[in-house]
């Protein structure tokens, strides 16, 4: 089975379930994990125990001049 987004009813990203591998994926906010403008902080964890099992810090994407 595919990755399963996790959205609200207006459509708001809020995770990734994947269900082959008992994994949920988690858009963190905090600074404490390195949250800031420009950086995306993605904790992974296992789902048939609760913890936390990685953490991944990506650099958001930026909007080129044709974009706007």
């Amino acid at each position: 089975m595919d990755e399963v987004d996790l959205r609200c009813d207006n459509g708001i990203k809020f995770g990734e379930l994947f269900p082959d591998d008992d994994v949920l994926e988690v858009k963190c906010r905090s600074s404490r994990c390195g949250a800031a403008p420009g950086a995306i902080v993605i904790h992974s964890f296992d789902l048939s125990t609760g913890k936390m099992v990685g953490t991944e810090i990506y650099r958001e994407p930026t909007k080129t001049a044709e974009e706007g």
